[in-house]
């Protein structure tokens, strides 16, 4: 079902819409981004024969977890000022987005929060990423690289058969 891949990427990717056209109030906006991450976990349950499915799962987990306490996802700012941007660390201390939220020393499970420096294509420059990230990008690189492996020994099993002369 990659609707609700679909339909949660799009709830969280235009949650800073929603809340200033609707005029919603953010802790509605927190359960639109909680909705999202139901939606997500839905997908991965009814995707587990794929075990790289269950890899990506663990990513949204950990992600979900630090939101679901923190009521957003933690980020220093000090870190985004070094290694990204004034203008995102701004964003983030206004609850711009209505996902990321500024660190503080009442945060919990910090080590799960946006707090790696990873190089980013576009636009350039450096972004934070967290613990859970990481295994959801391991586990779509696995899912799209297994599909491929598939594809390609289907294709190729296909032109064997009829190339490959048999032996007597």
């Amino acid at each position: 079902m990659p609707w609700l891949f679909i339909v949660a990427f799009l709830l969280q990717l235009s949650l800073p819409q929603l809340v200033s056209v609707l005029s919603l109030d953010k802790s509605f906006a927190f359960y639109i981004l909680v909705f999202s991450y139901a939606l997500l976990i839905g997908g991965i349950v009814l995707n587990k024969k794929n075990k790289y499915f269950l890899v990506i799962g663990l990513g949204i987990l950990l992600n979900f977890v630090v939101i679901a306490l923190n009521r957003g996802m933690p980020v220093s700012l000090e870190t985004v000022a070094k290694y990204g941007s004034p203008e995102a660390a701004l964003k983030i201390k206004q609850s711009f987005d209505f996902i990321h939220i500024s660190m503080s020393s009442e945060t919990l499970l910090k080590f799960l929060a946006d707090i790696i420096p990873m190089p980013t294509l576009l636009p350039l420059g450096m972004s934070l990423v967290s613990v859970g990230d990481l295994f959801l990008s391991l586990g779509i690189f696995l899912v799209v690289q297994k599909q491929m492996v598939y594809i390609g020994k289907r294709r190729l099993g296909k032109r064997g058969k009829k190339t490959v002369p048999q032996e007597r």
